[in-house]
């Protein structure tokens, strides 16, 4: 079942100016976060690429006991099944597990409010925005308070009697090892898990539950679904085998600090080498420092963007130059983005890899030649 409901607004010209100047303001703020965080994401790569292969050298395989306290300080690697010493409860339901972690999942049927927006540019450089909102009942853990519906009547929600919820367990051992908060916070391999039976709380307690396979219903019919039924199940991780890469502290582990200044705290599900940890912090750091300059890059484009905002606005005034100074503005935009995004990473580079930064920086050097040359090269070739 789909519900939808309109609404239109208008903006002048004299508004949308006035708008996009305050937006070249922000553009200028949003350039210098572009530039903060590229500078920073090569120091931290470098930094981080440095340490790990510091740490590979140094790393001493332990057994899981009995714990020598002649390493305490030290980088250790250690591998081996981990238990969990904690029965895990959740007190709402009645439901008790000895695990790692136990995550509860509730979903309610309810309705959903969609929006989608379409803005039409006048004669006269004003805009008329059309907002659509259509309405669709779905099973969502997500609370949606229909208070804040455009179209309220008809779509209510009831409020969520109970959410999901994950217990984790706080002593878990490896060997004669415990591990810490974080590191227990890292296993995360869920599998379902089937409960006989659950004691719905006072607030429920008149309420028809149905249980179907590793999931129970709570309302009158799971093939007839209303508006506030629930579907609730849930989720375990059990103790299994996990290697850790950390500084001994004690019977514990915490953060190893190397000398050049970075940290390694290594932690996988399941039995890996120590090559193989190292190798996968790696790449993790590759992939990690590739989205941040990917997210530098977008920064820079969407600032350049908003400080020729305003030039873009003016255009509008006659809506078909309008559309294609807009256009000139994102595709210079872009194209400047990409010298901007390799010069600061190449300055970042200049103390640390001298060779590269250069090479970089003729990189950079070459877009902006391609920037400016390529349109007059265009008729030439016509």
């Amino acid at each position: 079942m789909t519900d939808s409901y309109s609404e239109v607004s208008t903006e002048s010209w004299i508004s949308r100016i006035g708008g996009s100047i305050l937006g070249m303001g922000f553009g200028l703020i949003v350039f210098l976060v572009a530039f903060i965080l590229l500078w920073w994401n090569e120091g931290r790569s470098v930094e981080t690429y440095k340490s790990l292969k510091e740490g590979q050298k140094d790393a001493l395989s332990i057994p899981i006991q009995p714990i020598n306290q002649g390493n305490n300080g030290k980088l250790v690697y250690i591998q081996g099944p981990v238990l969990a010493r904690d029965q895990l409860i959740d007190p709402d339901f009645s439901v008790a597990m000895s695990a790692i972690k136990l995550k509860r999942r509730v979903q309610m049927y309810q309705w959903i409010q969609t929006e989608k927006s379409n803005t039409v540019t006048n004669v006269g450089g004003g805009t008329t925005t059309t907002k659509s909102y259509t309405y669709h009942l779905d099973w969502t853990e997500a609370e949606n308070d229909s208070r804040q519906y455009k179209e309220a009547v008809g779509h209510s929600n009831p409020a969520m009697p109970f959410k999901s919820q994950e217990f984790v367990a706080r002593n878990v051992s490896l060997g004669d090892f415990s591990l810490n908060g974080s590191q227990i916070e890292r296993m995360s391999d869920y599998q379902p898990l089937t409960v006989p039976v659950i004691s719905l709380p006072k607030v429920m307690a008149r309420r028809k539950i149905t249980k179907t396979g590793h999931e129970f219903y709570v309302g009158e019919n799971p093939f007839v679904p209303v508006v506030g039924d629930l579907k609730l199940n849930y989720e375990v991780v059990m103790p299994g085998q996990v290697s850790v890469v950390a500084r001994q502290a004690s019977n514990g582990f915490d953060p190893y600090v190397t000398k050049t200044g970075g940290t390694v705290d290594l932690f996988e599900n399941g039995i890996k080498t120590l090559g193989e940890m190292f190798a996968i912090a790696q790449d993790e750091n590759t992939v990690l420092t590739w989205i941040l300059r990917g997210a530098g890059f977008a920064l820079f484009w969407i600032a350049l963007y908003l400080m020729l905002n305003p030039l873009v606005m003016i255009s509008e005034l006659v809506p078909l130059v309008g559309q294609l100074i807009a256009a000139g503005a994102g595709l210079f935009s872009l194209l400047a983005a990409i010298p901007l995004t390799l010069s600061t990473i190449a300055t970042a580079w200049i103390i640390a890899r001298p060779l590269l930064a250069l090479s970089v920086l003729v990189a950079a050097g070459v877009s902006v030649s391609l920037i400016f040359l390529l349109p007059r090269q265009r008729p030439n070739q016509g």
